[in-house]
């Protein structure tokens, strides 16, 4: 498989971690289930899908090592034994004279796998999804990690599905950490689109479900976007809603809460009918939201105005944040959805958006 360039990575936690944080296991337990489909569904065994397991095993690795040891211990040939090491050296001194934290670990594993007879093969893979199985088992945390704390927030701000989550967070993890990134974007081309139908193993989707997914929500409000290559990756805006310390932190990128305080609506140059007619819409509850738009020019006072009718209402009132002039439509897009989602209660919510210098 064509592996692309390493590029540089955001976080970098070590190859092999022994004593992992909450945020590291949920990667790694992510990515044990992300290995483990790929393997059922495409039994490689090769220098890539290795270094994958080694990184999620950790030291659990000795114990595949231990059994290629058996494996060439019951072959009763010398097809294992190292050209380097002395000739009455039993294998099992021989698989055990490497640490697991040894960075070409995986490659020593892979000189016995590559010496196997084909037919055992089978046996070997089923060993592997054994260990692997009873890794992802161990690696549950008792607590939410703040990754998943983060994505549950996000899944609610933007009313995602369930794929369309585990498809965001796929991404996240392929972009954020090295060793995903290496197996599953370098080695697999799973942001191409010739590496679709890996994704859709990892992630046991439809063909269906993964086109519904490209033009469903994700991609309308940016947070996945596609290059004039048909590759897909998360966009650098949204990196942070999954690395974010708290759920206030990541509402805060996209809307803020409006101040009481402000110029009653009395002083501004508004007719009392009209002032009276935008609150009786405002204070009615329909099943759909109630569009209003301020228009006139800059200075006039249509955001004061707007700060007024939120302090007539007695609600809270949020303002969606602009966010910058490169990529206005899709940010302001997932703004608007974010603080519809987030803050429409019961008794409802007025959100304010600021169009321009004309409009508010």
């Amino acid at each position: 498989m064509k592996r692309k360039q390493r590029t540089r990575f955001l976080i970098d936690p070590s190859s092999v971690a022994c004593d992992q944080d909450k945020n590291e296991r949920f990667v790694a337990r992510k990515c044990g289930i992300y290995l483990e489909r790929f393997l059922e569904r495409y039994p490689v065994i090769n220098d890539e899908s290795t270094a994958m397991l080694h990184w999620i095993l950790g030291p659990e690795i000795e114990k595949v090592a231990e059994y290629l040891a058996g494996q060439a211990k019951n072959s009763h040939t010398d097809a294992f034994e190292d050209e380097d090491e002395d000739e009455d050296e039993d294998d099992e001194e021989y698989a055990f004279s490497w640490r697991y934290d040894d960075y070409e670990y995986s490659d020593k594993i892979m000189e016995f796998v590559r010496k196997l007879p084909p037919k055992r093969y089978p046996r070997l893979l089923r060993f592997i999804l054994k260990v692997l199985r009873q890794r992802v088992s161990d690696l549950k945390n008792r607590a939410k990690s703040d990754i998943e704390k983060n994505v549950a927030a996000t899944k609610h701000m933007f009313r995602l599905t369930d794929q369309e989550t585990e498809y965001c967070l796929f991404h996240f993890i392929m972009t954020a950490w090295r060793a995903p990134r290496d197996f599953f974007d370098c080695a697999l081309e799973c942001k191409s689109f010739a590496g679709r139908r890996y994704v859709k193993a990892i992630l046991k989707m439809t063909t269906k479900g993964f086109n519904d997914i490209l033009n469903g929500t994700l991609v309308k409000i940016g947070l996945i976007e596609s290059d004039s290559g048909f590759e897909l990756s998360i966009s650098d805006d949204f990196l942070d809603l999954f690395q974010g310390p708290s759920t206030r932190a990541i509402s805060t990128r996209f809307f803020s809460r409006m101040t009481a305080k402000g110029i009653p609506l009395e002083r501004h140059m508004v007719d009392r009918e009209e002032i009276d007619h935008i609150l009786a819409l405002l204070k009615d509850k329909p099943k759909g939201s109630t569009h209003i738009l301020l228009y006139g020019p800059q200075g006039t006072g249509k955001t004061t105005f707007a700060h007024g009718i939120v302090r007539e209402l007695g609600l809270p009132g949020y303002e969606i944040i602009r966010g910058d002039e490169k990529n206005v439509g899709s940010k302001r897009r997932a703004a608007i959805v974010a603080c519809l989602n987030m803050t429409n209660t019961g008794y409802g919510a007025p959100s304010f958006p600021r169009t321009g210098q004309n409009a508010s």
